[in-house]
């Protein structure tokens, strides 16, 4: 069983050429980044893939400075169907058994991937929906673990933790990994409690944190499973 962890990087689509593509997608992916962990949560495989954007001829100055990414990188990428295509048949070939589960921070991810399908016509593949059936959202999951009411970045979770970021933020590999590094501590019960202690001392015990104590913590193991 392999879990796989996924990250996007998008660019806005140009709303003076294509004001009626604008009206339903906002934005088109530009990077796929993954990266899948074995059963001792240990990174077995990565992908990576460019994605040449459909509805736009560059890369406006303030995501070339956020992603780092440049229409001399995209100019060769694939197609966004293309690069699903990959991406699944990826998920499908890192586990043996093809046996996985697929995780990402918030639901935008997986928003902006059938928005985008449904702006391009393009029909999902069978590989396609069967990730899209495993999919998760973890920063929902990590919220109900550590009581938040209110969405935080990947970025502060990662701070509040007391996990350094590795990499650069905003590149989708990267952020896929920091993903997968934040689930790799949280599935440690001890490392656990040090994580929600750590969040609750950095926001302190105000409405954003539920008022439960250390003690009535949940069956950590019963709620990850019932989560892939």
């Amino acid at each position: 069983m392999r879990t796989i962890f996924i990250d996007l990087e998008m660019n806005p689509v140009d709303r003076k050429v294509y004001p009626e593509v604008r009206r339903i997608l906002g934005m088109e992916v530009i990077e796929f980044g993954a990266v899948a962990l074995d059963e001792e949560m240990t990174e077995v495989a990565s992908f990576r893939e460019f994605v040449k954007p459909q509805f736009n001829d560059r890369v406006p100055g303030k995501y070339r400075e956020l992603t780092g990414i440049g229409m001399n990188r995209l100019a060769s990428g694939v197609t966004f169907q293309e690069a699903l295509e990959e991406f699944a048949a990826w998920c499908q070939g890192v586990d043996p058994d093809g046996e996985f589960s697929v995780y990402a921070w918030s639901e935008s991810d997986l928003t902006q991937i059938i928005k985008e399908c449904h702006a391009k016509d393009i029909d999902v593949s069978d590989a396609m929906a069967d990730v899209i059936r495993r999919w998760k959202d973890f920063q929902a999951i990590f919220m109900n673990m550590v009581d938040l009411t209110r969405a935080i970045s990947l970025e502060h979770a990662l701070d509040y933790a007391g996990i350094g970021f590795e990499g650069k933020m905003h590149d989708a590999l990267y952020d896929a990994r920091n993903t997968a590094n934040l689930y790799r501590e949280s599935r440690d019960v001890n490392e656990f409690r040090r994580i929600r202690e750590s969040i609750r001392t950095c926001l302190g015990d105000s409405e954003h944190c539920a008022t439960s104590s250390l003690g009535s913590l949940f069956d950590f193991g019963k709620l990850m499973a019932n989560a892939s």
